[in-house]
């Protein structure tokens, strides 16, 4: 009695049953040809040997990629919030070191003199433009992988009268609602994963073996 035999691809036309599937459209935010490279070797490690393997092996890897994106997504965010706050931290002290130092002067003066009875200057006009600028630089430096920029970065911190820490927990709560869906998406993607290797592992055990018993 011979067996069924395993669905060869070659016997309709295709190279494997991958070319059956949907291709889909890259994101702008992605490296060009990345989800086809991981696509390739997730193919290769769970092996569909039938169409309805590949799609659930389809199904998989779309999966594995949600969860692989929601995590980069959490941690961009996290990553953004910090340097934008290191940024504007560092832009708001500043200004508050010329309004002091100009109402310092200000209250220095009499009738137009001050203290030395020379005649009162108005004082220069804050320079956002190189606050700013000094405020990226300060969020370059933090968000180097550079030990040596990170201990300067933690510096001009302590000065402004934080740290990195105090900067994340800051901004953990401030984005609190939008990591969680991202971790709710991370857990709901993970259980599909889950229930979609069930499914892999039943049509697995039901293949059909070639070869022939003896009658």
């Amino acid at each position: 009695m011979s067996l069924p035999k395993t669905p060869d691809p070659r016997d309709f036309d295709l190279a494997s049953f991958g070319e059956m599937l949907w291709r889909r459209i890259a994101l702008p935010s992605e490296e060009p040809g990345s989800f086809e490279i991981f696509r390739e070797e997730m193919t290769r490690d769970l092996l569909p040997m039938t169409p309805y393997e590949a799609v659930i092996v389809e199904s998989l890897i779309r999966t594995e990629w949600t969860i692989r994106e929601h995590g980069h997504m959490r941690d961009t965010a996290l990553r953004a919030g910090i340097l934008d706050a290191a940024r504007n931290l560092l832009v708001s002290a500043r200004k508050k070191e010329h309004d002091a130092a100009a109402k310092e002067a200000f209250d220095s003066q009499y009738d137009g003199l001050d203290e030395h009875g020379k005649a009162w200057e108005e004082p220069e006009l804050f320079d956002a433009g190189a606050a700013q600028s000094e405020g990226e630089a300060l969020a370059r430096r933090l968000g180097s992988a550079d030990p040596a920029r990170l201990d300067e970065a933690d510096r001009v911190l302590a000065g402004l009268g934080t740290s990195r820490m105090e900067l994340l927990v800051a901004v953990w709560n401030r984005l609190a609602a939008t990591l969680a869906r991202h971790d709710e998406a991370i857990r709901d993607n993970e259980r599909r994963r889950r229930e979609l290797l069930k499914d892999l592992e039943q049509l697995q055990r039901r293949r059909p073996i070639e070869g022939s018993l003896e009658s």
